[in-house]
C-alpha cells in the first residue's frame, strides 16, 4: 500500500476522497450511492481497457465498495464521497458488495460490474 497524492493505492486501485486528483487522464466515471441496504444504481457496464472512476457517496452510514476479484476495497464515511479508480483489464462479471458492516441488511447490499471484451457501449 502506498500513498499517492492524497489517495491510497491498493493492488492497482486508487482510492481517495472526491476532489483528490489522484490520477490524471480520461476515465469512465460512474456514480454510485450507498445507503441501507442498497447501491443505486446496482448495475454497471464498461469495456475492458477502460480506466474506471467510481464516485461512491455514502448517505446514511459508513459504507463502501468491495470488488473481491479485482482486489478493490474501500470504506466511505457517512456523508462523504470517495473515489475508486482502476483499469478494467479483466473481462467478466464482478460482484460489488458493501465494504463496511452497516447493519442487518449488509449482506444483501450488492451491485454488479460487467467488464465487456470491448466494442460498443
Amino acid at each position: 500500500m502506498a500513498c499517492l497524492g492524497g489517495a491510497i493505492l491498493l493492488s492497482g486501485a486508487v482510492v481517495g476522497l472526491a476532489g483528490s486528483s489522484a490520477r490524471a487522464g480520461a476515465a469512465r466515471e460512474l456514480k454510485i450511492t450507498a445507503h441501507k441496504y442498497a447501491f443505486e444504481p446496482d448495475h454497471f457496464e464498461v469495456d475492458r481497457g477502460d480506466h474506471v472512476r467510481f464516485l461512491v457517496t455514502s448517505v446514511d452510514a459508513d459504507h463502501g465498495i468491495a470488488i473481491k476479484k479485482l482486489k478493490i476495497k474501500t470504506v466511505v464515511p457517512e456523508g462523504e464521497t470517495g473515489v475508486v479508480e482502476f483499469d478494467a483489464n479483466e473481462s467478466g462479471t464482478f460482484d460489488i458488495t458493501c465494504a463496511d458492516w452497516c447493519g442487518k441488511g449488509h449482506k444483501q447490499m450488492r451491485a454488479t460490474l460487467v467488464v465487456r471484451d470491448g466494442g460498443t457501449r
